[in-house]
């Protein structure tokens, strides 16, 4: 009995102590690392945001600014050094007007509209101010879902418990998509254990950081180079050094992402059902969208079409009526920055946090 009672109050104090303990880049380091958390986002999310609330705290911040959205936001493909709001903070304290702003980054490739609006939600219960916030959408988020992408791609069962309400409403798209919930006994048993009792274990939620942060210090005691964080496979050379890009945008994935045909700015379009609730949550504070720019030499056969250049001034009009700051970077960044049709290269980020920088700060 003395040891399982010694064993308790050791499990308890990890409990409480756990996070504290594991540094914060080991976590988070101007973004969320995709490369190990790909496979298990929806869990590895809410360490990643109890540590930036712990941080904000221990540094008593009050204006900082949240980053959401895509992975134009996060970054793609280049390194975490090279994220936008890296750029963005050197450009705040190089000014010296802003030496303290603190900007938190988390975005995540493929975040929907759905996904950006749990989000919100998320750093509601976890105490996370979004009283400053920057987000980005791109044309694509807003063509028909045919059925795919699902239009919230990775945190489906946070929407679930934290609004039952809308992810009824957009539960048939996303059973669209592949999703189910579990119909059995068994399956609403496992369901509950993952996703409702061990993630409120810390030794199990912070799991993945811990293996990566153990991965990390092996390679240093052994000597040898760090990895780069840049996403895996990803390729961060300018596009017109891509050979296979001009086949790729061909395809009907991308085509189907610059459709020129009218789109649908109502709320019967789930992403503009979410933008309006984006919107409404956002009602008073300083909110800037950013519509995603494009690669226009690479992508002429789709810009210059008038039903593509009609939708984007519909896009304009539909976010000059709301209540926040808008920005949209189609011819604004040099196509020669781009690293494919969506994504820049680190001059381009660089760039780009200069317009955000101006844009938001005026």
């Amino acid at each position: 009995m003395k040891a399982l009672r010694y064993t308790l109050i050791f499990l308890i104090i990890i409990q409480l102590v756990l996070p504290y303990c594991v540094p914060l880049h080991y976590v988070y380091h101007n973004r969320i690392d995709y490369n190990y958390t790909f496979d298990n986002i929806q869990n590895d999310i809410d360490p990643a945001l109890e540590k930036i609330k712990i941080e904000i705290n221990r540094q008593h911040l009050k204006d900082y600014i949240i980053i959401l959205g895509d992975s134009v936001m996060y970054g793609s493909p280049g390194n975490s050094d090279q994220a936008v709001n890296a750029f963005m903070e050197k450009q705040a304290k190089a000014q010296s007007i802003l030496p303290q702003t603190k900007i938190f980054n988390l975005a995540y490739p493929a975040m929907q509209n759905g996904d950006i609006y749990t989000m919100l939600l998320k750093l509601d219960q976890m105490g996370i101010s979004t009283d400053h916030l920057i987000f980005n959408v791109r044309y694509a988020s807003f063509v028909p879902r045919v059925p795919d992408p699902p239009v919230v791609f990775w945190l489906k069962d946070d929407l679930k418990k934290l609004d039952a309400e809308t992810f009824q409403k957009v539960l048939p798209q996303l059973n669209k998509n592949g999703y189910k919930l579990p119909d059995t006994l068994y399956g609403k048993f496992k369901y509950v254990l993952y996703h409702d009792v061990l993630t409120k274990i810390k030794l199990y939620s912070y799991k993945d950081y811990l293996h990566h942060a153990l991965s990390l210090i092996e390679l240093k005691l052994t000597h040898h180079a760090i990895p780069d964080d840049t996403i895996v496979n990803g390729d961060p050379r300018p596009w017109y050094q891509k050979d296979d890009l001009v086949k790729y945008v061909q395809s009907d994935v991308v085509a189907k992402s610059f459709t020129d045909k009218p789109l649908d700015l109502t709320a019967a379009n789930l992403d503009i059902f979410f933008m309006d609730k984006i919107v409404a949550h956002q009602k008073g504070k300083k909110t800037l969208v950013v519509l995603s720019g494009t690669n226009h030499t690479l992508m002429k056969d789709f810009v210059n079409k008038p039903g593509y250049q009609a939708n984007v001034a519909a896009l304009d009009q539909y976010f000059q009526q709301k209540q926040v700051g808008y920005v949209n970077l189609e011819g604004k960044i040099s196509d020669s920055l781009f690293s494919d049709h969506t994504h820049l290269v680190a001059e381009g980020y660089k760039e780009l946090a200069a317009i955000l920088w101006k844009s938001y700060t005026n």
